[in-house]
C-alpha cells in the first residue's frame, strides 16, 4: 500500500507548493522560523545519487524600483537531469525589523502563465508558485528537459506604501518525473533591490504592521 500513498502525496504537492517554501524569512503565530523549500522530510527530501547542478534565477529584475511600477519577470530553474518543474518565488522588505517578514508591493500571474498566488496563514506575506491545474497548462511541465521559465509581475510599493530595501526570494524545484519524493534537486535564489528614489521609512509597532495590512 506505501506506493500508492507516497503516488498521492507526490501528486498533491506537484499542485503547487504551500505558502513560506521560497527560503524567506517568516513567523509563525508571531515566532521567528527558519527559513523552507520543499527539500525537507515528507516532501522532496532525498536528492539523486549524482547530486544536483542546476541553477534558480530570477530575470529582468531592474538595478532599482520605480515606486508604484509594474515590472514582467521571469523564474528561470536549469537542471540537464530534470524533467519536471515547480517553484516559489516572493518578495519582502529588508529592513531588519518586523517589516522583514511582510511582502513589499504586489504579486500577480501573468497573463497566459502557469501559476498561482498563495498566501501565508497570517495573511502577511503572498507567492507566486506553479499551478499543475492552470487553464493555461501543466505548470509542472511534465516531460520537458533541460529548464523550465515562469512569468510573473510584481509592482513596486508604492504611494503610502514603505519604499525601502526589498529582496526576492526565490527556490526552484527540478525533479525526474517519477511521482514520487526522491531523486529531485531544489535551488534557491535571493536578489535585493533598493528604491531608485528617496527612501520613505518610518517606526512602527507589529500591531500596526497587520492593522495595515488587513485593511
Amino acid at each position: 500500500m506505501a506506493v500508492p500513498i507516497l503516488w498521492k502525496t507526490a501528486l498533491a504537492l506537484s499542485a503547487g507548493a504551500t505558502p513560506d517554501k521560497a527560503n524567506n524569512p517568516r513567523l509563525v503565530s508571531g515566532s521567528v522560523q527558519p527559513a523552507e523549500t520543499c527539500s525537507k522530510s515528507g516532501c522532496h527530501d532525498t536528492m539523486p545519487a549524482a547530486g544536483c547542478n542546476g541553477s534558480v534565477q530570477i530575470l529582468g529584475l531592474p538595478g532599482c524600483y520605480v515606486a508604484g511600477q509594474t515590472y514582467t519577470l521571469d523564474v528561470k530553474v536549469t537542471d540537464a537531469q530534470a524533467s519536471r518543474w515547480g517553484f516559489e518565488v516572493g518578495v519582502q522588505y529588508n529592513e531588519g525589523n518586523q517589516f522583514n517578514y511582510v511582502t513589499a508591493g504586489t504579486l500577480a500571474n501573468a497573463a497566459g502563465a502557469r501559476t498561482q498566488i498563495v498566501t501565508s496563514a497570517d495573511g502577511q506575506r503572498s507567492f507566486v508558485t506553479h499551478n499543475s491545474a492552470s487553464a493555461n497548462g501543466d505548470g509542472t511541465f511534465a516531460g520537458q528537459t533541460g529548464s523550465a521559465t515562469y512569468t510573473f509581475t510584481w509592482t513596486a510599493p508604492g504611494g503610502a506604501q514603505r519604499q525601502t530595501a526589498i529582496c526576492f526570494y526565490v527556490a526552484g524545484l527540478a525533479a525526474n518525473n517519477n511521482d514520487a519524493r526522491s531523486g529531485d534537486c531544489t535551488y534557491t535564489a535571493k536578489v535585493c533591490l533598493q528604491p531608485c528614489g528617496p527612501v520613505h521609512t518610518q517606526s512602527s509597532t507589529w500591531g500596526e504592521v497587520k492593522s495595515y495590512y488587513s485593511r
